[in-house]
């Protein structure tokens, strides 16, 4: 399977860097190593402050992140497709934004058979994740229906490039970018994602079923609030549908309380709150559109 594949990949790989070199090479911003990767981590998902790391920018930690949180992630998308009738889907053509070490695919592997046919389009900027998602290529495109092409690219240079207009996609993933946008105040492209998002549905085969799936962490104060943001304007644009929230605060933003049974009435996309606590790693908004 592709998730043991690229683990004890990442795995050989980070324990080579820190026999030869340890943090010698560090790059932390501080001008000193934290000591340990994990601290770094820790730093880009819960800052940035003052002086610390902001993103995986570095080798060794890319490699490290990769065997900590792999894993948890691919669990929590193969929980999220627990809501999905993948019977419903004549082929299934995946783009991911933030894709990352691709623990979407991973947890898509494992839901279809080889038979099926399998598209997957990845979008992460990161440039240090280029050995990773060669690797992760060669091993799932040697299955004959499968198609895998991973970009170290901007999704917003694709979402507004003229590409969108004959993409063909019926499943979108996007995962722990939004925190990430909030993380680097980048606030106000998260709108912008959202717009592309709606331009690629409205280009897509209306003989399927559109799937969106967020996954991210489940603090307000890391942009959890803004999740709602894409239902709004599908909901503006007339798409109909189901929508499943995922977050451990029931009377939070995605939780029970926000919306309630009045909106289930009135909307097009009829909204369900799922309480998930200690089954999930951070919080989701599943959105799955009808055929028209």
């Amino acid at each position: 399977m592709l998730f043991e594949y690229i683990v004890n990949y990442c795995e050989k790989l980070y324990n080579a860097i820190r026999r030869t070199s340890g943090c010698s090479h560090c790059n932390h911003p501080s001008g000193n190593c934290s000591g340990n990767c994990d601290n770094c981590l820790t730093q880009v998902h819960w800052g940035p402050k003052y002086n610390e790391r902001e993103d995986y920018n570095c080798e060794k930690l890319i490699y490290r992140y990769v065997t900590e949180f792999a894993e948890r992630y691919t669990n929590n998308i193969l929980h999220l497709l627990k809501y999905t009738d993948f019977e419903e889907y004549p082929f299934y053509n995946i783009l991911s934004i933030g894709c990352g070490a691709t623990p979407d695919l991973m947890a898509i592997e494992r839901c279809i058979s080889e038979d099926d046919e399998l598209e997957y389009t990845g979008y992460d900027r990161n440039p240090l994740w280029e050995p990773i998602h060669n690797q992760i290529e060669r091993y799932m495109n040697g299955y004959n229906c499968t198609d895998v092409k991973l970009f170290r690219s901007d999704i917003f240079e694709y979402i507004h490039s003229a590409d969108i207009n004959n993409c063909n996609y019926n499943i979108i993933v996007i995962q722990y970018l939004i925190s990430h946008l909030y993380n680097t105040h980048q606030n106000q492209r998260i709108d912008e994602l959202y717009n592309g998002i709606v331009k690629i549905i409205d280009n897509s085969d209306n003989a399927t079923p559109f799937l969106i799936i967020i996954n991210d962490v489940d603090s307000y104060h890391k942009g959890r609030n803004l999740f709602l943001g894409l239902l709004n304007i599908l909901e503006k644009q007339g798409y109909n549908g189901h929508a499943y929230a995922f977050s451990d605060y029931p009377n939070g933003d995605l939780g029970k309380i926000r919306w309630g049974e009045s909106f289930r009435r009135k909307g097009h996309i009829e909204y369900e709150y799922v309480a998930q606590k200690g089954v999930l790693e951070g919080a989701a908004l599943v959105i799955e559109l009808e055929v028209e």
